[in-house]
Formats: C-alpha cells, structure tokens, sequence
C-alpha cells in the first residue's frame, strides 16, 4: 500500500505499463522496467531491511511459486504459463515432487525441525517467526 501511496504523491501512474520501474542518474522515475540486477538487488535489501534475509534471490520466488501451484493442483500448463515458461518442462524441472517430498528429503527434514514439541526457547521462537512470516502476520495487502 505504501508503494501505491507513493506512486500517487509523486504523479507515477502505474494503472498501466511496469508497476516497478527503473530511475535515471537523475534520479527520475522512467518508463523503463527494471533490469535484473536492479531487481535482485532491491529484493536483497527488502530481505535484509525485514530480517528476513536467509539467501532467498527473485528466483527462489519463481520455484517456490511453481512448487506451490502444483500442490494446490494446477495444470502444469497452467503454472508455465502463470509463471511465463514456455513449455511445462521447465515446470517438471522444478517441480520434482517425488524429489521434493521423498522421505528423508529437505520438505520432511523441515517438517521435523518445525515439530510443536521442540524443547528449546531459541527453537520454539525460530518456528513462531516462521509461523508468523508464513501466515503473512504484519503485513498490508497492497491492493485492498
């Protein structure tokens, strides 16, 4: 919402064109879309400036968000064209859920690390924040 508010203090029209956009070395907002690098490095410092930052890249959004689409079930075609693949190979390159769910494999080893009966404070906190960044506690939704 605070981006939005921004946006229409300084006259930035962003009902069409890039919703994020690029400055010039003036300092000016353009017309232009972010390139990649400007992108990485502004997700990097939102991670950072929201202690959230544990290695995450733009890219980590990508496959979680397929991951995510495919265990809610969707078509793969669906989720490739959600996320703007061109085939649904890239879909089964990501989404190895046999891989991803195999028992003794990341999903099942976070899952017991997360377990409500952990003992420890420094546990039990570490799995509230999670918690709590998972159910999106303290965060505005952008469009009400």
């Amino acid at each position: 919402m605070l981006y939005l508010n921004i946006c229409r203090l300084i006259s930035v029209d962003i009902s069409q064109g890039y919703l994020f956009r690029a400055t010039n070395k003036a300092g000016h907002i353009s017309d232009k879309p972010f390139i990649g690098s400007s992108v990485y490095d502004r997700f990097k410092q939102y991670l950072k400036d929201a202690g959230l930052d544990g290695g995450e890249t733009p890219h980590s959004l990508r496959a979680g968000r397929s991951i995510t689409l495919e265990l809610l079930g969707l078509s793969k075609s669906d989720i490739a064209k959600h996320i703007g693949w061109r085939s649904t190979s890239m879909v089964d390159h990501y989404n190895d859920l046999e891989q991803i769910v195999k028992p003794g494999h990341t999903a099942e080893v976070l899952s017991s690390s997360a377990s409500p009966q952990a003992s420890s404070s420094t546990t039990q906190d570490a799995i509230s924040s999670y918690q709590d960044v998972n159910e999106l506690k303290n965060f505005s939704p952008v469009f009400p």
